[in-house]
């Protein structure tokens, strides 16, 4: 992965030396390339070595601290002009210069020397970050790089190249440059804070991805050890949002049956995530994916709910809520069989949340009932869950927000009036348990009582004399017994 340099600029950073083991100031010299001449101006049998001077002047390396920033600036604006005008040449739509694009790019030097390129000019040492937390979109300020013109003619040669060279994929010649190594660096390049790449690096993982089916088994292990490094260890990457859509794109396009292995990835890799300090400007995307996993086999509600339980936070109502919308996503895709899986630990879970101290997370849990399905759902198997339920509904009744109040009335009655029997039934057994429990409770403050009193009355007899006292005690009985002989 790539480092972030400290105390360097964001002009560009490049990680190690010129080809061949040159320095950088030995290819400026050497390196030389005329702009003004463009590939209009040039015959078909001079167009590639044209394309092959351009591109290798791009390949080299021409930073160093030996370099000025003003050598490096006025080289990069060279190498602007030339990925433009390869860019163009790539974008040509006749058909007479299209054979002749395909022809070229086609040569092994051609491709060997473009892949050469983009690793020179992409693959670099990150700038320090500016946020000292992760970029929330909606919340932090946008950061911009000063030489984006410059990496944004990169990334547009780049896109033209992936679109020019689709029918080389097909025939297997772009597997010995288009590489898992190229790709895990692309990946590493998600953590940048500029959007402005994040959003052409999303676009390109989707066209490598979707036309290099070789690379999609690789793509996906390698943003799971990204994802992994996210959750347990940094809980700090710029580029989890772009990734997890371009991961939602790719679990709608998900054959039925789903295979294990993708069944592992959401039980291993997504569902971790929630447990995340950071949750809020992730959960969008990640809620997404999760709802599409279901959404494609419904049994896997029963993995994924108990997974938010288990990573359901025990103190942060902000966390809750956002649980809890996901959670009425997900139950709204769950069948009958499902759901009497869970239907024990989510009635416990719902209870709790009913009686939460934050009475937002209280609202927001009573609000179930308002959704049609949900609240079906619940009658179906109110027996099951009503006893867990009710001594939650019972308290929030006590409530100090009449939201809470009126809602869990709400619920009440309509338990009532489902099975008025049964939900007697269930307020009997709740009132013996009650007396029960109460009854204990005054046991047992009696007995506390009782004992105080009597430590109380004889506190000489109850005290344990010290070694000291016992010491004088003996001390004094002998000197006792030596006076009366």
């Amino acid at each position: 992965p790539f480092l972030r340099c400290s105390g360097a600029s964001d002009s560009y950073v490049m990680m190690h030396g010129g080809e061949n083991g040159e320095t950088s100031s030995e290819v400026s010299k050497e390196a030389k390339v005329d702009i003004s001449l463009t590939f209009k101006d040039a015959s078909p049998s001079e167009l590639k070595d044209l394309f092959l001077s351009k591109i290798g002047y791009c390949g080299k390396h021409h930073s160093s601290p030996q370099v000025s920033d003003a050598k490096v600036s006025q080289t990069q604006e060279v190498k602007s002009v030339l990925f433009q005008q390869m860019t163009e040449f790539l974008s040509e739509t006749d058909t007479d210069s299209k054979a002749l694009l395909q022809q070229l790019i086609s040569e092994p030097e051609v491709l060997t020397a473009i892949i050469r390129a983009l690793e020179t000019n992409l693959f670099r040492c990150l700038p320090p970050r500016v946020h000292n937390k992760m970029i929330d979109p909606e919340d932090d300020d946008e950061v911009y790089y000063s030489n984006w013109d410059y990496l944004k003619g990169i990334y547009e040669f780049f896109l033209q190249f992936l679109v020019v060279s689709s029918f080389l994929e097909k025939k297997q010649v772009l597997k010995d440059y288009l590489d898992m190594r190229f790709m895990a660096r692309v990946l590493d390049l998600f953590d940048t804070e500029d959007g402005r790449e994040r959003n052409f690096l999303r676009v390109i993982l989707i066209r490598v991805y979707s036309k290099a089916m070789r690379l999609r088994a690789p793509i996906r292990l390698r943003m799971s050890q990204i994802f992994h490094e996210f959750t347990y260890v940094t809980e700090r990457h710029n580029g989890i949002i772009p990734m997890l859509e371009v991961l939602g794109g790719i679990i709608t396009g998900f054959v039925r049956p789903i295979k294990e292995q993708h069944k592992v990835y959401l039980k291993k890799v997504l569902l971790p995530m929630h447990k995340v300090r950071c949750l809020s400007a992730v959960h969008s995307q990640l809620s997404y994916c999760i709802t599409q996993f279901v959404d494609k086999d419904h049994t896997l509600a029963v993995p994924v709910i108990k997974g938010l339980i288990k990573f359901w936070p025990v103190t942060g109502s902000a966390k809750e809520i956002l649980l809890l919308n996901e959670l009425e996503e997900v139950l709204e895709l769950t069948q009958e069989t499902e759901f009497e899986e869970i239907m024990k630990i989510l009635s416990q879970r719902i209870a709790k949340c009913i009686n939460s101290p934050h009475f937002q997370v209280s609202q927001r849990t009573l609000l179930f009932w308002q959704n049609d399905y949900l609240s079906r759902l619940f009658a179906q198997y109110q027996e099951q869950m009503l006893p867990a339920l009710y001594p939650a509904l019972l308290e929030a009744r006590e409530h100090w927000n009449s939201q809470v109040v009126d809602l869990s009335d709400n619920v009440l009655t309509i338990f009532s009036r489902l099975d008025m029997e049964g939900f007697e039934k269930v307020a009997e057994e709740y009132k013996d348990l009650y007396a029960k429990n109460e009854a204990r409770r005054k046991h047992r403050l009696e007995d506390w009582t009782k004992l105080e009193k009597s430590y109380r009355k004889k506190p000489s007899e109850n005290k344990k004399p010290s070694k000291t006292e016992e010491k004088n005690k003996k001390i004094k009985k002998d000197n006792d017994e030596k006076s009366s002989k």
